[in-house]
């Protein structure tokens, strides 16, 4: 059988294991064909300081992900407020609806975006004014 100028034989033939597409030949090899095994991507930025003006994370382009989360954790003094921005081209940002979130000293807050659009980010800033803080900052996603 012929295709495209390749020879098949009837012992040639597609298998999928493990999210794996394989193209068995002769039955006794396996050759990689295709790979659907997702990609993991973790990035932290660790002491950020809070202030009374709103500061942000490092945006991140999150175009070839299936899924992604934000992890605050104020690790200072003072209670922080968060919120998820997103942006189309980096340059213009907004919430489009997110909560500002409150987290107290020591505790966390996962963040997840309602909405979809190119690059996405965290935004913080002291719930009290004068009353500083430190957060660090986890991004996780998949493909």
């Amino acid at each position: 059988m012929k295709a495209n100028g390749l020879k098949n034989s009837t012992k040639d033939f597609i298998v999928e294991e493990n999210d794996n597409l394989f193209y068995i030949v002769k039955s006794s090899k396996k050759k990689h064909k295709n790979s659907l095994t997702p990609h993991f991507y973790s990035f932290v930025q660790r002491n950020l300081k809070t202030s009374d003006e709103v500061r942000h994370s490092k945006s991140m382009d999150v175009s070839r992900l299936r899924v992604f989360t934000f992890l605050v954790i104020n690790e200072g003094l003072n209670p922080v407020i968060c919120q998820a921005e997103m942006s189309t081209d980096g340059i213009t940002w907004g919430s489009f609806g997110e909560s500002e979130l409150t987290i107290s000293p020591g505790n966390m807050q996962v963040i997840v975006p309602q909405y979809f659009l190119r690059f996405a980010r965290v935004t913080f800033k002291n719930k009290n004014q004068g009353f500083n803080s430190v957060v660090t900052i986890w991004f996780q996603g998949q493909s």
